[in-house]
C-alpha cells in the first residue's frame, strides 16, 4: 500500500547566523511621503551612514535604547501610526552584498517571520540630496527610521526573511505496508512540524505532570487522558446539579425564617413586603435594623378603685366622652406624660374646642 504526498508543514527557517539582509546595494526608484520621485543611492557610503547614525543613538540611550522599530507594512508612519512591534534592530552590519541587522522578535514578530506570513523587509530612511538638480532628484540615506514587515518590497534584490526548508515526498518514497510507514527516502520524514529535540522533551515533560494531575500514571495514553477528563466534567455537571437545589433549599428556609422573624416584629415594620426583600438579601442587617427602632408603647390603661368614682363631665371611668377627659381623668406620672406626648395634637385641639363652646355660652 503506498500513501500519497507528505510534507514538513513548518519548515520556515531563518539565517543561521541571526542577520537579516535590511539594505541592498544598488540606486532604486522611491517616492517621498508628499509624493514626490526620486532615485535612491544605497551604496557603502549610504551604508556607513546609517551605521554611524544607530551607534550615535545607541550610545546616547545606553541601556536605555530599545533598537529600531520593525512594524507590519509601514503602519507606524504618521502621528497616529500603529507602534506595535513585530520585532526590534539591535544591531547592524555593513558586508559586501548590502546592510544587515539582527532582529530582537516580539510575540507577533515570532508567529509572523517564524510561520512564514511575511518574508521580506522594507526599510525607511531618512536621506540627504545627492543631486538635487536631477530629474529625479538623487537622494542617499544617512539614518534608518524604521523597518516593515512586507511581503511587497519596493527594493530588488532582498534576501527573504526566511527559507522552506520542508522535504515534499511522493508515493515512492514511503510505504505503508507494514504497522508504521516505511521510510524509503531518508531526507523523506513524516513530522508535523519543526521542533527540536529539546522542545519535544519538554512536551514530553508537560505531558507527564498533566497525567498525574488527572490521577494517571506518567505514562498514561491520550485515550487515558480522555476518559479522565469526560469524568471530571461529568462530576462537574453533577456538582453544579446539587448546587443548583441547595441554592433554592437555602432561598426557600430563607424565605420561611422571614416571614417569622417579621411576624414577631410587625408592630415595628411598616412595611412587610419591602422587609422581607431587605432579610432576604441580609438578613443580618435587617435584624439589626428592628433591633436599633424603639418598642411600640402602649398607653397605660387606668383604673380608679373607687366604687362610682367619676370623670370630669359625671362619667365613669372607662367611658371618657373623649382623650382630653382621659388625660385630664389621668393621676400625674410618666404615664400621663408619655400619653400627652403621643395625643399633643388631638389634646391641643379639644381643648380649643372646649373654649370656644365655653366662650359661645
Amino acid at each position: 500500500m503506498k500513501n500519497s504526498c507528505i510534507i514538513l508543514n513548518r519548515a520556515w527557517q531563518q539565517p543561521a547566523d541571526g542577520w537579516q539582509h535590511l539594505m541592498p546595494f544598488g540606486e532604486f526608484s522611491g517616492r517621498l511621503l508628499d509624493g514626490t520621485p526620486i532615485v535612491q543611492v544605497l551604496d557603502q557610503q549610504a551604508s556607513a551612514n546609517i551605521i554611524a547614525d544607530f551607534d550615535k543613538q545607541r550610545t546616547l540611550h545606553g541601556s536605555n535604547f530599545l533598537g529600531l522599530l520593525v512594524d507590519l507594512e509601514h503602519r507606524s508612519i504618521g502621528d497616529s501610526g500603529d507602534t506595535t512591534a513585530a520585532a526590534y534592530v539591535t544591531a547592524l552590519a555593513n558586508r559586501a552584498d548590502g546592510l544587515y541587522g539582527q532582529l530582537a522578535l516580539s510575540d507577533l514578530g515570532e508567529a509572523t517571520i517564524n510561520g512564514g506570513r511575511i518574508r521580506s523587509l522594507s526599510p525607511v530612511f531618512g536621506l540627504t540630496a545627492v543631486a538635487p538638480d536631477s530629474k529625479p532628484p538623487r537622494m542617499r540615506p544617512t539614518r534608518l527610521l524604521s523597518v516593515g514587515l512586507t511581503n511587497k518590497p519596493n527594493l530588488q534584490g532582498m534576501k527573504p526573511l526566511t527559507t522552506f526548508t520542508g522535504v515534499a515526498c511522493n508515493s515512492a518514497d514511503f510505504s505503508l505496508d507494514g504497522a508504521d510507514p516505511q521510510i524509503v527516502n531518508p531526507q523523506c520524514t513524516i513530522k508535523n512540524s519543526s521542533e527540536t529535540p529539546a522542545d519535544e522533551a519538554r512536551k514530553a515533560s508537560n505531558m507527564k505532570v498533566i497525567m498525574v494531575a488527572l490521577g494517571l500514571a506518567e505514562n498514561a495514553t491520550a485515550e487515558d487522558a480522555v476518559v479522565a477528563i469526560n469524568k471530571i466534567k461529568g462530576d462537574a455537571a453533577q456538582l453544579l446539579v446539587v448546587q443548583n437545589r441547595l441554592q433554592e433549599v437555602e432561598a426557600a428556609q430563607l424565605g420561611v425564617e422571614a416571614d417569622a422573624f417579621i411576624t414577631a416584629n410587625k408592630d415595628r415594620i411598616a412595611d412587610p413586603v419591602a422587609m422581607k426583600k431587605l432579610f432576604v438579601a441580609n438578613k443580618t442587617f435587617a435584624r439589626e435594623l428592628v433591633a436599633a427602632l424603639k418598642p411600640v408603647e402602649t398607653a397605660a390603661a387606668v383604673v380608679l378603685n373607687k366604687d362610682n368614682a367619676q370623670t370630669p363631665g359625671g362619667k365613669k371611668k372607662g367611658t371618657c366622652a373623649n382623650k382630653l377627659e382621659e388625660f385630664r381623668g389621668m393621676p400625674e406620672g410618666k404615664a400621663k406624660d408619655d400619653f400627652q406626648i403621643a395625643n399633643a395634637s388631638e389634646l391641643i385641639r379639644l381643648e380649643r374646642d372646649e373654649q370656644a363652646a365655653a366662650n359661645k355660652g
